[in-house]
Parts: C-alpha cells; structure tokens; sequence
C-alpha cells in the first residue's frame, strides 16, 4: 500500500524582483516568495472542515489570496482596522 501526499504551492511577489518597474509597492518592497504545505491524503477531509469551518465563523464566503490578506486588500479590508487586526471578525 502507497502512502500519498498532496502538496498545495502559492507564490507571491514580482515576477522581475531585480527590474526596476512602474508600479512600485505602497511599502517598497520588491521580492519573490514561493511556500506550501504537505497534507497526508487521509487528513484531507479534516484539513476542508477546519477551512470550512474558519470561513463559517468569519463568514467569509470570498478566496484566502494572501496577496489580499497581507496587504488588507479587496475583502480583507477590514484587517486594516485595529480593533479587528488578529481577530477572526464577528458580524453576528
């Protein structure tokens, strides 16, 4: 029997980190980055309910593009207020 494993990948960051360019970031910054995770096929399930379960209680019913998230863009505008910054937001 095979043990098998999913990998989900996400990069960020300028395609040309070493060209200047037009369109510079708010925060200067100019960089690359490539990161994932490793899940066993067996734990698939439990890894969707947790998902599942963090968008129902934050009801977020939009992607997680962290490009959004870590520059509190588009739907994730409301994690550039402080009083909800590190917080899953409460609308109930």
């Amino acid at each position: 029997m095979e043990h098998e494993i999913h990998s989900f990948f996400d990069e960020t960051g300028s395609r040309l980190p070493l060209h200047d360019t037009a369109n510079k970031r708010y925060d200067g910054l100019d960089c690359f980055g490539l990161g994932g995770i490793l899940i066993d096929q067996e734990k698939i399930g439990e890894v969707r309910e947790y998902h599942q379960v963090f968008c129902d209680k934050s009801e977020i019913t939009y992607p997680l593009h962290s490009h959004g998230i870590r520059g509190c863009r588009g739907n994730f505008t409301w994690l550039d207020n402080p009083e909800q910054k590190g917080r899953i937001p409460s609308r109930s």
